[in-house]
């Protein structure tokens, strides 16, 4: 990998949102950077854009592709294969949920309805 590819990825690295998942008592990183977004059509032929993607990680593979597509930016080392052996029905639920945690951390937050107080309306703009 060039030096100006690997400061790029340790940039996207830095600024992406994302959640941890932790295997066998390791925690990892998982991340949705446009990279893992095409990873994850990539392997799947599915895209992350389309809402009804999304009902499709229940689905074993389609769940496999979405965590080494997260780990994509924060874990590069780690293959398609290696991650499979992550993950068993001892950790498949909470790998779920961190995956949809995870993209839901792309999202902006929904804003308070007009006219309803904030609880810090009177707090100093910075």
């Amino acid at each position: 990998m060039s030096k100006k590819n690997q400061k790029q990825d340790a940039l996207t690295a830095e600024v992406t949102p994302g959640s941890a998942l932790v295997l066998h008592g390791k925690e990892y990183k998982l991340a949705f950077p446009f990279k893992s977004v095409v990873l994850y059509k990539q392997k799947t032929g599915d895209s992350l854009f389309n809402m009804e993607s999304w009902k499709k990680l229940g689905d074993p593979e389609n769940l496999l592709a979405a965590i080494w597509a997260a780990l994509a930016v924060h874990h590069p080392e780690l293959t398609y294969d290696e991650v499979s052996c992550l993950i068993d029905l001892s950790n498949v639920k909470a790998a779920e949920e961190a995956i949809v945690k995870c993209l839901a951390s792309y999202f902006p937050t929904p804003k308070q309805a007009e006219g309803s107080a904030s609880p810090n309306a009177d707090a100093p703009k910075a």
